[in-house]
């Protein structure tokens, strides 16, 4: 059975106690801008927890990340936009399927290296 702090200030208000009012504005203002920052916190660790998440899927092999996923690696991802901006990019394959090529930084590996071809979900995917 609290009394907010709207209720507080109308109080003083009407009282007349205008430097004690202001003094209530400016501690709601400072309450609102300690919830703004705690709600920005909480997204920003939200999104920390999902990308720890995601590189602990992962695994580097044949110059490429592959992620886990029921028992299957799918991939290959672009180790160089991973590396370096963080951004898990899947590399598409070239028209002779000998090739993979990431479409945002023009990174390549050979499938020569990667082994049998599977297919999965109507997709190539190669196990490693």
């Amino acid at each position: 059975m609290g009394i907010d702090i709207k209720t507080i200030g109308k109080v003083l208000q009407e009282a007349g106690k205008i430097e004690l009012y202001q003094q209530v504005l400016d501690m709601q203002a400072k309450l609102n801008d300690f919830q703004d920052a705690n709600y920005d916190l909480k997204k920003e660790i939200r999104k920390l927890k999902e990308k720890l998440e995601t590189k602990n899927k992962l695994e580097f092999k044949s110059n490429a990340y592959w992620m886990s996923e029921k028992d299957q690696k799918v991939g290959p991802f672009c180790s160089r936009c991973m590396d370096t901006d963080g951004k898990l990019i899947r590399m598409h394959k070239d028209s002779n399927n000998d090739y993979f090529q990431c479409p945002t930084c023009k990174n390549g590996i050979g499938t020569r290296k990667l082994g049998a071809v599977v297919k999965t979900n109507k997709r190539l995917d190669f196990t490693v």
